[in-house]
């Protein structure tokens, strides 16, 4: 899962580098996005594990992917109807919660995960 965090957050980082530039960010939105859904289904199983000894770990990493998929869905949509400034902020406030996802998992949920079963 290590390997994905860093494709990611190289994906954020593309992402956010080229909305900072006032670039084209759709093809990188779209890529960031697919591999974040592909993640968090990977982690499922995990967080499955992780609900029956650390539920309330489980539950804010539940929490926070939900939070990120609904952004994005918002920020779809704004691109939808060609809302850009709204797209702005939710671009950024996308990448910001995706980021602070990734740090939580690997700073909480990880080392839950190794306490509470071979991981």
């Amino acid at each position: 899962m290590l390997a994905q965090h860093r494709a990611l957050k190289k994906h954020l980082d593309e992402l956010i580098a080229a909305v900072n530039a006032n670039g084209d960010y759709l093809d990188i939105l779209t890529r960031t996005e697919n591999l974040l859904a592909e993640h968090y289904a990977a982690e499922k199983p995990l967080l499955e594990k992780l609900q029956k000894n650390a539920p309330r770990i489980a539950a804010k990493v539940t929490t926070e992917h939900n939070e990120v998929t609904e952004v994005g869905r918002h920020l779809d949509d704004a691109l939808d109807r060609s809302q850009f400034e709204d797209a702005l902020r939710l671009v950024r406030r996308f990448h910001a919660m995706a980021i602070h996802n990734i740090i939580e998992e690997e700073r909480v949920m990880f080392q839950a995960a190794a306490r509470c079963f071979e991981y």
